[in-house]
Order: structure tokens, then C-alpha cells, then sequence
């Protein structure tokens, strides 16, 4: 469960130009907060420090509320093929299908599986 705002909390994000609205449950950002935050994830920026570089307490958000807005701003932003193609720092390399024929595949594709059956390949020698 989320953890709830207090009403100081409450009147202290208010006080940030980039929120938009905030409730003892939720909180809202401004699209220049959205945009804003982009920018500086794509230099790497660790995420409680871009909350924090923009006048927020992560630790007062919570991890599920800073991760859920990370989730749903990756997914606004970026293209299906940008998704598939990036790599965060929580995913695991699935076994790759053992029945793929690299030659029926567009060359782009055909890489891209190839790559993910070496990096699972690799783990595999290593265990």
C-alpha cells in the first residue's frame, strides 16, 4: 500500500512549481516537471537525484510512486523498438527459443536475437 501523504507534506509539494496536484494519495507533475525529468534521465542521472535536482524528497514519494512515474514516462516516451532494444537495470535475460531460423529473419531482428542468445549463452558457460 502506498503511503499516505500528511497535510504538511501535502502544503510542501504544493510549493514546487512542478506539481500540478497532490492529494494525501497521489501526486500530479506539470508537463515541464515530465519533460524536464526526461532530459536528465537520459544523461544516466540516478532517479532520486533528478527528483531531488527538481526540488522533490524521493524518499518522501516512496519508491513505488518514483518507480511507477519512471515506468509510465518510459513508456510515453519511448518507441516499441527503443523498449525492446534498451536494457534497465532490473532485466533478466530470458531463454532465448531454441527453434529460431536467423535466415528468415530481417537482418536487424536477426541480430538482435542473436545477441540476446549470446548474452544468455554467456550466463549460462558462467553458471
Amino acid at each position: 500500500m502506498k503511503r499516505l501523504f500528511t497535510p504538511e507534506e501535502i502544503e510542501l509539494l504544493e510549493k514546487n512549481i512542478y506539481t500540478y496536484k497532490v492529494s494525501d494519495t497521489m501526486i500530479k507533475f506539470t508537463d515541464d516537471f515530465r519533460d524536464d525529468f526526461w532530459k536528465l534521465y537520459l544523461t544516466d542521472m540516478p532517479v532520486k537525484e533528478i527528483f531531488s535536482t527538481l526540488g522533490y524528497d524521493a524518499e518522501m514519494l516512496g519508491t513505488k510512486r518514483t518507480d511507477g512515474f519512471v515506468y509510465n514516462l518510459r513508456k510515453e516516451r519511448l518507441t516499441n523498438e527503443q523498449r525492446l532494444d534498451s536494457i534497465s537495470r532490473t532485466s533478466k535475460v530470458r531463454r532465448p527459443p531454441s527453434d529460431v531460423k536467423y535466415s528468415e529473419m530481417k537482418s536487424k531482428e536477426a541480430i538482435k536475437a542473436m545477441e540476446i542468445e549470446l548474452t544468455y549463452l554467456r550466463q549460462e558457460v558462467n553458471f
